[in-house]
């Protein structure tokens, strides 16, 4: 696991916040934002494909290039983008933690989070992995590896089959992450 504040440069990084915390970026409203076995009121949030599951650039994605190719940097085992999506929760007034999951089933990867805007809302890494994202998580059995707070322009990467959850921010309005998924050769 590997945390990098300062992620994008200062310019980069202005632009792409601007956009996603504008009114002109495309939310979509979703029931549940991290696994369907979260049935809480709760569990909801808006998201906005940048590459979607089948790796092709969305309606905002040259916008994003750079940043994808920085993340393809990172690592020398780094393939492909398998996705990446704005994601965007808003404040619960009272703390909820999103089911534990994993992002992509059987295919080697690497989970990256990189935090947009100012916001409380911890991302949660357990020691525990998965390979399929098929379960429904016992919390009493999941143990914490660690937790990593939101700054804004910080990017937190992981191997993908650690099992993992966020919270929904309680201090802030709302908490704007980019998540995404790179192929590992």
């Amino acid at each position: 696991m590997q945390v990098i504040d300062n992620f994008l440069s200062p310019t980069y990084f202005k632009t792409l916040k601007q956009l996603l915390e504008g009114n002109m970026f495309d939310w979509y409203y979703q029931e549940h934002i991290s696994s369907n076995f979260d049935n809480s009121k709760q569990s909801f949030g808006f998201s906005s494909w940048i590459v979607d599951i089948d790796g092709n650039l969305r309606k905002y994605g040259d916008l994003f290039t750079g940043f994808l190719t920085q993340l393809q940097d990172i690592y020398p085992d780094c393939n492909r983008i398998l996705r990446c999506r704005a994601d965007m929760v808003v404040s619960a007034n009272k703390t909820h933690l999103h089911s534990p999951h994993i992002d992509i089933n059987d295919i080697p990867h690497y989970s990256c989070v990189y935090y947009v805007n100012e916001s409380d809302g911890n991302t949660v890494i357990y020691n525990e992995k998965s390979e399929t994202n098929d379960f429904e998580p016992d919390l009493s059995k999941l143990t914490i590896k660690t937790e990593i707070e939101p700054v804004p322009n910080r990017l937190v990467i992981f191997d993908g089959q650690y099992i993992h959850s966020g919270h929904s921010p309680v201090e802030y309005k709302r908490r704007i992450i980019l998540n995404t998924n790179i192929e590992r050769k």
